[in-house]
């Protein structure tokens, strides 16, 4: 197994998003991070660097390091959209992961016109994809249902597919093993992650369905079977995949700026720990296998 932290793992010391530190990190305090953690790979949200002038300096970090690299973009209506997926190209990176944008508590027209489309842009894009050889994954955003995210994909290419995101699927009120499972031959890649109850970080914003919201915490200390997942991905993928954790950590009011970001960090080197310690059983199917 390959591991990577999405750089949305640290939102909160970023500062690019609805928390803003007094001291921002830079792509040199993650790399630094990557390399303290040995890491295998890089896996970037879009909103962390620029898809123009920070091309060099992702390309060169990795290659000095021998590092793979995936790479994020914003929503595939976005007008930079473009030049994500030339960064992908420059950079090597053969995934690109990209969302449909908006809210579960959009008017249902509203989305159903984004999602076609979004669908209408991908037709376009896929003979680039395929001509440059980057898979473009979708991912589940807390946006779209599984059967929407089903259709969206639906083209005949194995250039299309989903980033899966469990805490995402169990947001949108799905089981995440149930879409694991439905999507297992289309995932190109992944952001793993756990969700707990929305009770337990009150002064913490929240997210998904209405009346159905979760937290994100540290992976093994929410409800999902983040071992069974990991499992079953890897026998799906294979042991060498890569996988990416994405570890969001609620923003509690209750917290001085210090104990947020370094609560933060903590709850992703909890995770990094987690799957290492855990070496989950690549489960194979057969009778038994209930999870």
């Amino acid at each position: 197994m390959n591991l990577a932290i999405d750089t949305y793992s640290f939102f909160i010391n970023f500062g690019r998003h609805q928390y803003k530190p007094s001291n921002p990190w830079t792509l040199t305090r993650y790399f630094d991070f990557v390399i303290e953690n040995r890491l295998n790979g890089i896996h970037m949200d879009p909103a962390h660097y620029d898809p123009v002038k920070d091309v060099p300096i992702l390309d060169h970090f990795c290659k000095e390091n021998n590092l793979y690299i995936e790479l994020g973009a914003m929503e595939i209506l976005s007008d930079d959209f473009m030049d994500y997926f030339k960064a992908a190209h420059i950079t090597g990176s053969n995934i690109l992961r990209t969302f449909i944008g908006g809210s579960p508590d959009d008017d249902p027209a509203v989305m159903k016109t984004r999602i076609t489309k979004s669908k209408e842009n991908l037709s376009h894009i896929l003979p680039l994809a395929e001509k440059y050889q980057i898979k473009i994954a979708v991912e589940n955003h807390i946006d779209v249902t599984s059967d929407e995210l089903d259709w969206l994909i639906d083209f005949d290419s194995p250039y299309i597919g989903i980033c899966y995101d469990s805490g995402n699927f169990a947001a949108m009120n799905e089981n995440p093993v149930k879409a694991l499972k439905r999507f297992k031959d289309r995932i190109l890649c992944t952001h793993l992650k756990d969700v707990c109850p929305k009770e337990i970080y009150p002064d913490a914003p929240f997210f998904g369905l209405v009346g159905k919201q979760v937290q994100f915490c540290a992976l093994g200390e929410g409800i999902l079977p983040i071992q069974a997942i990991l499992s079953k991905l890897l026998a799906v993928k294979g042991k060498d995949t890569h996988i990416t954790l994405e570890i969001p950590t609620p923003v509690q009011s209750s917290l001085s700026q210090a104990s947020l970001l370094q609560q933060e960090v903590d709850n992703v080197l909890k995770s990094i720990e987690y799957i290492r310690r855990g070496k989950p059983r690549i489960m194979d199917g057969k009778k038994g296998d209930n999870n």
